[in-house]
């Protein structure tokens, strides 16, 4: 088991990345918790190495997104939650900016989140 330096040192390097994973546990909120943390991936692309920072997070914030200002009104970074029934939710505190795939086709094997 590596060490909290030795963690940041392989996420610098691309050897860990950091993970979300949902879980069942039903926060006060109402929507569903995730798990956090890091994670190494090995052979056959399976799971060589974790380091679990929280199980009980209801809300992922994605913070170093671009912070934009419109008449303003300061736009804040996207965040994550997942509902009941397993979908995540992507939306933005106080702001009217909405989110969107990038396209309207069926096939997205790639997607990239854009700001309508």
């Amino acid at each position: 088991m590596e060490t909290k330096e030795e963690w940041l040192k392989l996420l610098k390097e691309g050897e860990a990345f950091c993970y979300i994973k949902p879980t069942k546990r039903i926060h006060d909120s109402g929507y569903r918790c995730f798990e956090v943390g890091y994670f190494m991936i090995g052979g056959n692309n399976k799971i060589k190495d974790k380091l679990v920072l929280g199980r009980h997070s209801d809300i992922i914030q994605l913070y170093c997104w671009d912070i934009i200002e419109i008449k303003g009104q300061e736009i804040l970074e996207p965040n994550i939650d997942l509902t009941l029934d397993g979908y995540l939710r992507i939306y933005s505190l106080g702001s009217r900016i909405k989110y969107w795939w990038g396209s309207m086709d069926f096939v997205c094997s790639c997607a990239q989140l854009y700001k309508l």
